[in-house]
């Protein structure tokens, strides 16, 4: 099977005039939700996203943003009302991510990378052991690139599970080498086959799609889409 996915990426501090067309797509309980957030940035990711969310669904189904039913399903993970598109949504720095497909389910997931977050004891609690083994030979020089490489490919896998931070770290490895295609190399549990791949963004950020039994994924990928007459 050949996953077609789109992916949406934008800025996290969109224009005005955008960010007014996206906040007319929230429902109420999203707007409550965006007034809840203590820093501006955060409410803006938020907006960017279930707005950009909102729409593409809209345009795939035929409908109105507003009238885009979305449930959250175990952890969190958003889901439209009747299970297709598959879609996911992720956001770091001034990134946001938001993936939609008809054929398979779909994990995105963007870090931004800050070498104050390489530490042991995250690595410990959320790589699996023979990724902690790899990590450690490899140059210094490559480490803080290789923990956000690893730590966007789990979360991607996990996201296209939609199993959070419940799933057991010893479940599946991923490739750490951050110069080579990005892999799992090996599951420890009944888990799906997942093909991995890199998302182009913004420097200083790693982004990867994780989806599930693809034999190959075809990538529309589209930048900050000036959406009119929603």
């Amino acid at each position: 099977m050949i996953a077609h996915v789109r992916i949406v990426r934008c800025t996290a501090t969109p224009s005005p005039a955008v960010r007014d067309i996206l906040a007319k797509t929230l429902t109420p309980d999203e707007r409550d939700k965006r007034a809840r957030f203590v820093r501006a940035i955060d409410a803006d990711r938020f907006l960017v996203g279930r707005g950009t969310l909102r729409i593409e669904v809209g345009r795939m189904l035929g409908i109105a943003p507003r009238d885009v039913a979305i449930e959250y399903g175990d952890h969190d993970k958003p889901l439209v009302v009747g299970g297709l598109p598959h879609v996911n949504v992720s956001h770091a720095g001034d990134v946001v991510l938001v993936a939609l497909t008809r054929d398979t389910a779909i994990g995105v997931d963007v870090e931004r990378i800050d070498d104050r977050f390489v530490e042991p004891g995250i690595i410990e609690l959320s790589f699996s052991s023979q990724e902690i083994r790899d990590l450690a030979q490899l140059p210094e020089a490559l480490r803080v690139s290789a923990f956000f490489h690893v730590w966007a490919c789990r979360e991607a896998v996990i996201k296209a599970v939609g199993a959070g931070f419940s799933m057991p770290r010893e479940s599946f490895d991923v490739r750490v080498d951050p110069r080579l295609p990005p892999l799992v190399t090996a599951t420890h549990a009944p888990l799906p086959a997942f093909h991995l791949q890199s998302i182009a963004v913004a420097a200083g950020h790693v982004a990867m799609l994780a989806t599930v039994d693809a034999a190959a994924v075809d990538i529309t990928l589209v930048d900050n889409p000036q959406y009119d007459g929603v």
